[in-house]
C-alpha cells in the first residue's frame, strides 16, 4: 500500500514543484534570450566571412560547379539507396568534379578566406528539400574533410536539439523549408542563423547565404560558415545557477508561508468532514436494517469553512444525507417494482414464443413441401415475427414481418399485427388486398406511432405458383430451375401502420419442382462485425448456394453458422429471424380414374419424393412388400439415369405417373431431355465376367427382367419410358 501523505504536506509539495517549474521556466526563457544577443555576433561575423568568400570566387564558377554536381545527383536512380549500400561507388560519380582544376582553384579560395577568421568550416552544399537531404559540393575545414558528393540529413544536421540550453530548435525544420520557397524568388536572400552541431567543436553556429538557387532545375546552393558556440554556452550555465539559488531560497519562504495558512482555511474543515463522513459510514448497517433518518451532516459548522468548495461540499453531503433517508424509505417499493417488471417481461416472452410456429415438421402429411423457421431475438423480447397456415387445402399462407423497437411494446404490437395478417388471410383475398387491410386497421389502433414490415405469399400448392406482396420488407430469395440462389428485388410499397390508406400490390413467383424460397428479416444482412461492417445479403446468398443442406431446417442452420463466424464476438442489437421453404412438387389425379402424377425437378437429391411417391400409391394398392421392392429398385435405377444423363448442366423436370393395369401398376417417367431408347440397347452378356463386359446397361438390363412390361416412345420432344409389374 502507498504512503499516506496529508493535504497541508501535499499542497507544500506542490507549491515547491510549480515554484521551481516556473523558475526553470523563466530562467529557459532568460537564457534562450541571453543567448541570442551574444550568438548575433557570430551571425554577423559568419555573413560577412560568407560574403567575402563569396566575393572572391567567380559566381559563374560557384554556378558551375552546383549545376554539375546537382545534375550527376539527379542522374543516379537512387542515389540515397546506393549511398547506403555502397558509399564508395557512390562517391566515385562525382571525383571528376573534386579532381577538376575549376574545383580546387575554388576550394582554395574560400580556404583562404575563412583561415583568418575564427569559422572552423566553410562549406559550398547542395539541399534537396524534397528529400530532407543535401549533398557537400566542398568542404574547406582543418579536419575531417568530407569529400563531394557526402550525403547529411537537413533534419539531424541542421536541427540538432541543444538540452544544455533547453533550446528546442526542432521547429526550424518547418521553417527551413518554408524559406527556400522565398530563397527561391530572391535568390541571394540570406536567413537566419541556427545551431548545428559537430562531432569536433560540439555546438557551433551555422549562417550563410545563397549561392545558386534554380527552382526549375530544382538547384538550392548555400554557402555556410561555422563557429564555435561554447564560450556562450559556458556563460549561460553560470547565469542559471546564480539565478536558481535566489529562487531556491525565496521558494522556501513562500511555501512555508502558504504551509500554515492552509492548515488553517482547508486542512482543518476537511478534517471535520471527514469525521462526520466517518460516522455516516458506521451507521449504514444500522440505517439499512432500520430505515432510521440520521443527521450527521447537518452538525457541521458550515460558518467556519471560508473555501467556498469545501462550503458547497458540506451542504451537498448535508443533500445526500437527506436524498438517502428518503432513499432508504422508498428502497422496499423500487424492490417490489423491479420484481414485477422482470416478471412482466418473462410473461411477454413467453407469450411472443408461444404465438409463432415452433413444432416441427408443421405439415407432416403433406409431402408436397416442408418448412422450417427459426427466430434468435437480440434482447429478450424481440419485434420480428414469422407465421405460416393452410388457408384450404391448396394453398399456404407465408408470412415475414419484423416490427419497429424492441421490448414488451414491439412484442405487444407483434401479437396485434400476426392476429390481424391470420384473421384477414383466412377471409380470402390476395396479398395486395390482405396487407391494405391490416394497414387500415393498424393505423386506427397505433397509439406509439410504431409499424411493421411485412412479406405475405400465398403459395398454391398444386402449381408452385406464389402470390405476394412486400410492406417495406427484405427481397425474399428463390432457388429455380437454374440450381442457385437468387435475390428477387421485388417492389416495395409502405410499412404497415406507416400511414393510412395505402394501397400495396401483388406479383408473382413460381417455384418449380425441387425449388425452395428463403425469407428473412434484417437482422440478418445487418449483422455486424467487430469492424462495423454489415454481412449483408451477398454473403447471405453466397451461404445459402454454398450450402449443402438436404432439408429447410439445415438451410438455416447454414446462414446462421455463417452469421456467426462473420461477427465473431461483436454484440447483435437486432432479431435474426429465417424461414426456408422446400417445394418438392404437388401430387396430381386423373379426374377418378386412379392415375396419379408428380412433378419434380430431375435431381439425385429428389429420389426420396419420388421413391415416397410411388410407395404410397403402392400402398393404397394393397401391392405386396416383394412386388414393391422390386418396383422400389426399378424407380430408382430410371429416375437416377434421368437425374445424370438427360439434362447435363442445365437441369430440367421429370414427370412421374402411376395408374393400376392388368392387376397391378404402371409407372411413367417422362423428361424432355436429350432423346434415348434404353430398349435399343442390346442387352449385356451376363455370362461373360466382370472384367469381359462393357461397361453400362446391366441396370436397365435388370429392370426390363424384373418388370413385367417395359416400352419406350418419343413423343412431343419427350421421352416416355413406362414400366409395368403385377402384383403377386
Amino acid at each position: 500500500m502507498k504512503k499516506k501523505t496529508s493535504i497541508q504536506r501535499s499542497t507544500v509539495h506542490m507549491i515547491v514543484v510549480v515554484s521551481l517549474l516556473l523558475s526553470i521556466v523563466f530562467l529557459a526563457v532568460a537564457s534562450f534570450f541571453f543567448v541570442r544577443e551574444l550568438t548575433g555576433v557570430y551571425s554577423d561575423m559568419e555573413m560577412a566571412v560568407t560574403g567575402a568568400a563569396a566575393e572572391a570566387v567567380a559566381p559563374e564558377d560557384l554556378r558551375k560547379l552546383a549545376l554539375e554536381c546537382n545534375e550527376i545527383f539527379r542522374s543516379l536512380k537512387d542515389p540515397i539507396t546506393e549511398y547506403e549500400t555502397d558509399r564508395e561507388t557512390y562517391l566515385s560519380h562525382f571525383k571528376g568534379v573534386e579532381e577538376s582544376e575549376l574545383y580546387k582553384e575554388v576550394w582554395q579560395k574560400l580556404n583562404e578566406e575563412r583561415k583568418p577568421t575564427g569559422v572552423t568550416s566553410l562549406d559550398y552544399v547542395l539541399l534537396f528539400p524534397e528529400w530532407n537531404i543535401g549533398i557537400y559540393i566542398m568542404d574547406t575545414s582543418d579536419v575531417n574533410v568530407l569529400p563531394c558528393g557526402e550525403i547529411f540529413t537537413i533534419q539531424e544536421t541542421f536541427y540538432y536539439r541543444c538540452m544544455m540550453l533547453g533550446i528546442d530548435l526542432s521547429a526550424y525544420s518547418d521553417k527551413f523549408r518554408q524559406s527556400l520557397a522565398i530563397y527561391g524568388e530572391e535568390p541571394g536572400r540570406d536567413f537566419d542563423g541556427f545551431i548545428s552541431y559537430s562531432t569536433t567543436y560540439h555546438e557551433v553556429w551555422t549562417d550563410g547565404r545563397a549561392i545558386c538557387i534554380d527552382t526549375h532545375k530544382g538547384v538550392y546552393g548555400y554557402l555556410m560558415a561555422d563557429i564555435p558556440i561554447n564560450e556562450v554556452q559556458l556563460h549561460a550555465i553560470i547565469y542559471l545557477l546564480q539565478v536558481a539559488g535566489v529562487s531556491i531560497v525565496l521558494t522556501f519562504f513562500i511555501c512555508l508561508f502558504l504551509g500554515r495558512r492552509t492548515d488553517r482555511i482547508i486542512v482543518e474543515p476537511i478534517r471535520e468532514i471527514s469525521s462526520k463522513a466517518d460516522q455516516f459510514v458506521e451507521s449504514y448497517e444500522l440505517r439499512a436494517d432500520t430505515r432510521d433518518e440520521t443527521h450527521i451532516f447537518e452538525e457541521i459548522h458550515t460558518e467556519r469553512v471560508r473555501i467556498t468548495e469545501l462550503y458547497e461540499l458540506a451542504l451537498s453531503l448535508q443533500s445526500m444525507e437527506m436524498e438517502m433517508n428518503s432513499y432508504l424509505r422508498d428502497l422496499d417499493t423500487m424492490i417490489n417494482d423491479r420484481a414485477r417488471i422482470n416478471t412482466e417481461l418473462d410473461i411477454a416472452t413467453r407469450i411472443q414464443t408461444s404465438m409463432l410456429p415452433s413444432v416441427f415438421p408443421a405439415f407432416p402429411d403433406r409431402q408436397e413441401f416442408d418448412l422450417f423457421a427459426s427466430i434468435k431475438p437480440a434482447r429478450e423480447v424481440g419485434g420480428d415475427f414469422y407465421d405460416f397456415f393452410l388457408v384450404d387445402d391448396d394453398h399456404l399462407a407465408i408470412v415475414m414481418a419484423d416490427v419497429s423497437g424492441k421490448g414488451v411494446p414491439a412484442a405487444l404490437f407483434m401479437t396485434v399485427s400476426r392476429s390481424m395478417i391470420r384473421n384477414r388471410t383466412e377471409h380470402g383475398g390476395t396479398p395486395a388486398e390482405i396487407l391494405t387491410n391490416v394497414n387500415d386497421s393498424l393505423c386506427e389502433q397505433n397509439m406509439g406511432d410504431m409499424f411493421v414490415t411485412v412479406w405475405l405469399g400465398i403459395l398454391t400448392i398444386s402449381t408452385g405458383e406464389i402470390i405476394a406482396s412486400n410492406a417495406g420488407h427484405e427481397y425474399p430469395v428463390v432457388y429455380g430451375s437454374n440450381g442457385k440462389y437468387e435475390l428477387i428485388k421485388d417492389k416495395h410499397g409502405l410499412a404497415c401502420s406507416a400511414m393510412k390508406g395505402v394501397r400495396y400490390h401483388d406479383y408473382t413467383l413460381t417455384i418449380p419442382a425441387g425449388g425452395r424460397l428463403f425469407l428473412y428479416t434484417d437482422g440478418v444482412p445487418e449483422a455486424t462485425d467487430v469492424n462495423e461492417c454489415l454481412f449483408g445479403t451477398d454473403r447471405m446468398v453466397e451461404a445459402l448456394n454454398d450450402s449443402e443442406a438436404e432439408n429447410p431446417e439445415e438451410t438455416i442452420e447454414a446462414v446462421h453458422e455463417a452469421i456467426v463466424k462473420f461477427v465473431g464476438n461483436a454484440e447483435q442489437f437486432d432479431d435474426t429471424t429465417m424461414l426456408s421453404l422446400w417445394y418438392r412438387g404437388a401430387e396430381k389425379n386423373d379426374g377418378g380414374k386412379g392415375m396419379k402424377e408428380l412433378r419434380v425437378e430431375a435431381k439425385i437429391d429428389n429420389l426420396a419424393a419420388v421413391q415416397d411417391f410411388v410407395g404410397g400409391f403402392l400402398e393404397e394398392m394393397g401391392c405386396d412388400m416383394k412386388t414393391q421392392l422390386s418396383i422400389d429398385i426399378a424407380v430408382e435405377e430410371i429416375f437416377v439415369n434421368i437425374a445424370s444423363y438427360a439434362y447435363g448442366d442445365a437441369g430440367g423436370d421429370a414427370v412421374i405417373k402411376v395408374e393400376p393395369e392388368d392387376g397391378g401398376a404402371a409407372i411413367t417417367f417422362v423428361d424432355t431431355g436429350v432423346p434415348y431408347d434404353p430398349l435399343a440397347k442390346e442387352d449385356p452378356d451376363i455370362t461373360l465376367s466382370a472384367a469381359e463386359r462393357q461397361i453400362g446397361g446391366l441396370g436397365i438390363f435388370m429392370v426390363k427382367k424384373s418388370m413385367d412390361d417395359m416400352r419406350y416412345e418419343r413423343k412431343d420432344d419427350q421421352n416416355i419410358l413406362t414400366i409395368v409389374k403385377k402384383f403377386a
